[in-house]
């Protein structure tokens, strides 16, 4: 035997020796490449497996730290061009122009030639050895022969070791399951059945994070999150929704398959959080798999390691989607589970609550007891019960006490109540503020202005509409199927209890009217006595208030038609001054009688279809020489989406002209602003009137309206106080509905909605208000 063939036959021993001692690349790799330098004169040794039948991990030799590093993964196509021909591939010369990676590798290392051997057996390929020489063609046939032998030892040994890797990962695998399994069916608590998941994950796997993810049912949002971190590690940033919708979770959100990306792979999806936290975080390897039940995605399940920790591997990746698969079985129980629990818990609360309002027998003691139950039931901040009255709601309920005014009057036409009282439907405000139908009353407390969330009720009993109750929280909520159901319930037994008790009530008054016949007709001669007494002294007070304020005009004239008898000279100005107290006159004598009139119900309200924005622009060029005379500006504003109205042109005309004659009396510098708008959510005309005058006193601006009324700070100012009163009067006969704010020293500013014709309506209305004549 010739000394070549002794020395690979020795070679091939030394190496067996070794692949029955060793089992993996690195162990095995140290050994090999100082028995194939010696044995065969080689100068590198090369190992690509697969990792997948497209990727492959490249093993190289660092000779500064002496230890083997496989840091490089890449495609097969890129290393080598013959993985899967399963036969060897002898390079008598490097092309250092070759775009394969295993030719620049060994260029750039000075290496002239190589034989690269397949790793198979049989069908099954899992990589290829290369061996080099620093001399061209360095090789001989025997050695060739020798080599193909010690590659298909090594492929032995390399599948032999897979598959007791492959039993050791099935067996962890399978008691990761199993624990996770016990664990998660033990408890019926959410909480800890996804701490149980993060948990036993982030053990099972090895993994440095491990997040998880629970949706909301019915809106995108992020419902709860559970969280696994090494101790020595700073907790993850937490996404949002929309930026877990992106990128590579997206991704599996959108395809539902679970997947991997490896500590040096780039995220051909990334989205732009994913990049920064894996650069903020350290994070190598990553693995996300969606939580599905019944073919909807609850959720997502995180496995992160660091830089320096190992990739995951396709095992891994199959245990997360394995326990991913138990988590929503477990989520999905525990959901189940408690949306039951609640269920049976607002039953036995009906139930009770049924048996508190069947024992109560008045009005108010059925209010006291609804506002305890509600407050048990939901922890509201406000709730505010309203009964209908002719073509309003009236608050007869308030809870905290004091926060609202009892018997404050609500046009159904406006508000979230009136909506409510119009459709007879339950509504639920998410933003109570940001929504356009909250109504307040002037002056609402700021208590009011801090509520989120409020439902709107329905009282019914059968199909009778009682009222309208508001539930109001400080905080944004959010209901489920079981609080739909609970809503329900209290709709109807609170609109039951209160029909019944008003029944109760009005049955229990005519018993008591025909027991007391005779004392009720006693009282009802001292009321119309003590009614008449009243009509006698508010009769005595108005004629006394007309009289002072006609005195003073008079006296006036009187004075200066002295004056103008002894002074001559000065004609012209008492003159002046004389007609303008006879306009005076004039103008206190037509309101008093139209104030008198609207009294006794003798105005008559020509309602037809007209368009408020040619009585304002007409007012207004009317009274813009007078504003612009005292150095006032006048700037209007007209909504093009405007709608007609139905009205009396001549009343309107008069409400304007009272407001732009306050507005300029009343306002000595600046601007006067008229704005008239459609607003779609009330189907009203609004017209706002405001100007940056003096302003009313706070203490003050609860009388304005009242007749011969006249702040104290606007006594120098030309009036007689009955404008307001009338704009008022008018407002009411057209349906509407007025407010006024205002704030001293700084303006006033006036509102008035009045009721819009919608445009499918207009010709039924117009042929309508054509026949059509309204009093007071």
């Amino acid at each position: 035997m010739h000394g070549e063939e002794l020395n690979n036959l020795s070679a091939l021993i030394s190496v067996l020796s070794l692949l029955n001692s060793s089992e993996t690349v690195d162990q095995i790799y140290p050994e090999l490449r100082q028995i194939l330098e010696r044995n065969f004169a080689c100068a590198e040794l090369i190992f690509a497996l697969s990792d997948s039948a497209d990727d492959a991990t490249i093993y190289l030799w660092d000779n500064t730290t002496q230890q083997l590093d496989a840091q490089l993964t890449l495609p097969w196509e890129s290393f080598h061009a013959d993985f899967s021909a399963r036969q060897p591939t002898f390079v008598a010369q490097v092309d250092p122009a070759s775009t394969f990676l295993i030719d620049n590798l060994l260029h750039a290392s000075q290496l002239q030639s190589y034989a690269a051997f397949p790793l198979c057996d049989g069908e099954q390929s899992i990589g290829i050895l290369t061996i080099a020489w620093r001399e061209p063609n360095a090789y001989t046939s025997l050695q060739v022969d020798e080599l193909t032998e010690i590659a298909q030892a090594i492929t032995r040994t390399l599948l032999r070791s897979r598959r007791v890797n492959d039993l050791q990962n099935t067996l962890r695998n399978t008691r990761a399951l199993y624990s996770a399994s016990n664990a998660l069916i033990s408890t019926d608590s959410l909480k800890t059945i996804l701490e149980n998941v993060v948990n036993y994950s982030a053990v099972a796997i090895g993994s440095s994070y491990c997040i998880l993810f629970v949706f909301a049912k019915n809106e995108p949002k992020i419902k709860h999150i559970a969280e696994y971190h090494n101790p020595s590690l700073a907790p993850l940033y937490i996404p949002s929704y929309n930026q877990l919708t992106q990128g590579l979770s997206g991704w599996v959100i959108e395809n539902r398959n679970p997947t991997r990306l490896q500590k040096h792979q780039r995220d051909e999806l990334a989205s732009p959080i994913m990049l920064k936290m894996r650069a903020k975080f350290n994070i190598g390897a990553l693995m996300v798999a969606p939580i599905i039940y019944r073919e909807q995605v609850l959720g997502l399940l995180f496995a992160l390691n660091t830089i320096e920790q190992p990739d995951f591997s396709e095992d891994d990746l199959a245990l997360l989607s394995s326990l991913g698969n138990q988590a929503a079985a477990a989520i999905a129980k525990a959901r189940l589970y408690g949306s039951r629990k609640r269920q049976v818990k607002i039953l036995a609360a009906v139930r009770d609550f049924s048996l508190k309002l069947q024992s109560v027998r008045t009005f108010e003691a059925l209010l006291a007891v609804i506002s305890q139950e509600i407050v048990k039931l939901l922890n509201p901040a406000f709730i505010a019960i309203n009964l209908l009255d002719d073509d309003d709601a009236v608050v007869v309920s308030a809870t905290p006490e004091g926060i609202f005014p009892i018997g404050y009057r609500l046009p159904l036409h406006l508000g979230i109540t009136g909506a409510v009282a119009r459709s007879r439907k339950i509504e639920i405000i998410p933003d109570t503020q940001a929504d356009a139908r909250t109504f307040f009353p002037t002056n609402a407390p700021l208590y009011l202005k801090s509520l989120k969330t409020t439902v709107s009720l329905p009282l019914l009993d059968s199909s009778v509409l009682i009222g309208v109750m508001n539930i109001s929280f400080q905080t944004v909520r959010d209901f489920d199927s079981a609080d739909h159901t609970l809503f329900q319930a209290i709709t109807s037994l609170i609109g039951s209890s209160l029909q019944h008790v008003l029944l109760l009530d009005s049955l229990e008054e005519r018993v008591d009217q025909r027991n007391q016949q005779l004392v009720f007709a006693n009282q009802e001669l001292q009321d119309a006595n003590k009614r008449l007494q009243e009509l006698d002294g508010l009769k005595n007070k108005f004629i006394s208030d007309v009289s002072h304020e006609l005195r003073t005009p008079l006296t006036s004239l009187s004075l200066y038609l002295d004056l103008l008898e002894r002074r001559p000279d000065r004609q012209k100005h008492y003159l002046d001054v004389v007609r303008g107290e006879v306009s005076r006159l004039r103008t206190l004598v037509l309101d008093v009688l139209k104030i008198a009139r609207l009294d006794s119900q003798q105005i008559a309200t020509n309602l037809k279809p007209i368009c408020m924005t040619d009585i304002v622009m007409h007012e207004v060029a009317m009274h813009r020489e007078r504003a612009e005379a005292v150095g006032l500006e006048v700037e209007i504003r007209v909504d093009p989406d405007s709608r007609p109205i139905l009205g009396d042109v001549a009343q309107l005309a008069e409400m304007v002209t009272a407001l732009l004659y306050n507005a300029i009396n009343y306002c000595e510098q600046g601007k006067v602003e008229i704005t008239l708008s459609y607003i779609p959510l009330s189907s009203a005309m609004e017209l706002s009137i405001a100007d940056h005058g003096i302003g009313i006193p706070a203490d003050e601006i609860d009388h304005v309206f009242q007749r011969f009324y006249r702040g104290s700070n606007a006594s120098s100012r030309a009036g007689s106080g009955l404008g307001l009163n009338l704009v008022e009067e008018i407002v009411h006969l057209h349906n509407g509905y007025i407010n006024l704010t205002s704030e001293l020293g700084k303006g006033t500013t006036v509102r008035v909605l009045l009721p819009a014709i919608q445009k499918s309506d207009e010709t039924t209305d117009a042929k309508q208000a054509a026949t059509m004549t309204t009093s007071k």
